[in-house]
């Protein structure tokens, strides 16, 4: 039991290690093999020392494990208490949720048919305007970072000439990327790419308007490039 969950542990401390970047997130697949493996010694020194505690002593322990749990439990609980209050008492009914925010308005302001282009925030946006993907790298600073075009095997810049050319209604941007989080674990920024994108937002688009962290750039010509297959009148 104890070798296995040795074992556990090291595979999962090895999975996270492999990719030298240590996201914060890559570390919660060990939290199962430690956890056991803390509560197993634990019980162990508890058997092997076997304290007399008074009554005292076991409520100061049952105080210490409230005091640890609740460090732990009242942040999440305090987050939903919050969720709950603005979208069901105050019937906000995106409060929280920045990018249903940016794609109801989107929805107001483009169909189906127009591309929209969402640089370096949440690709879900996508999914919820709905609207064209003027490429195939929708995700997250895929097109920004070397690390993952070059995983990927694209040319950001090729990538992004593309895109604009069909000349997506809006562009969707965040207003303070936080790229040295990902320069701090060897990355490194497209500087090209990021160049390029300023220009021509610059040249032809419009701030129209500012949404928590996301900004949202209008085609000053007011329309996306013409789709490849009419679908009006029936018609292909």
């Amino acid at each position: 039991m104890v070798w296995a969950l040795f074992l556990w542990a090291a595979a999962t401390f090895a999975a996270v290690c492999t990719p030298k970047l240590f996201w914060e997130h890559y570390f919660l697949q060990m939290l199962p093999p430690v956890s056991l493996l803390a509560a197993l010694i634990w019980h162990e020194f508890l058997l092997f020392f076997r304290p007399p505690l008074g009554w005292k002593a076991r409520l100061f322990l049952v105080m210490i494990c409230a005091m640890a749990v609740a460090s732990v439990a009242l942040p999440p609980v305090r987050s939903g208490l919050r969720f709950a209050y603005h979208r069901w008492i105050r019937a906000e009914r995106h409060w929280g949720d920045t990018a249903a925010l940016v794609a109801e308005r989107l929805r107001q302001k483009t169909t189906p048919e127009d591309y929209i282009y969402v640089v370096d925030y949440e690709s879900v946006v996508y999914y919820l305007a709905p609207a064209r993907i003027p490429t195939r790298h929708p995700f997250c600073n895929g097109l920004i970072m070397d690390h993952f075009s070059m995983m990927a095997g694209i040319d950001p810049l090729r990538e992004l000439e593309a895109i604009l050319q069909k000349e997506p209604r809006y562009i969707i941007k965040h207003r303070n990327p936080d790229y040295a989080r990902f320069e701090a674990r060897g990355m490194r920024a497209n500087r090209d790419f990021l160049s390029l994108l300023q220009h021509a937002l610059d040249t032809k688009y419009t701030l129209e308007d500012s949404i928590d962290v996301v900004y949202l750039y209008r085609n000053r010509e007011g329309r996306s490039h013409p789709p490849s297959v009419e679908r009006e009148g029936g018609r292909k």
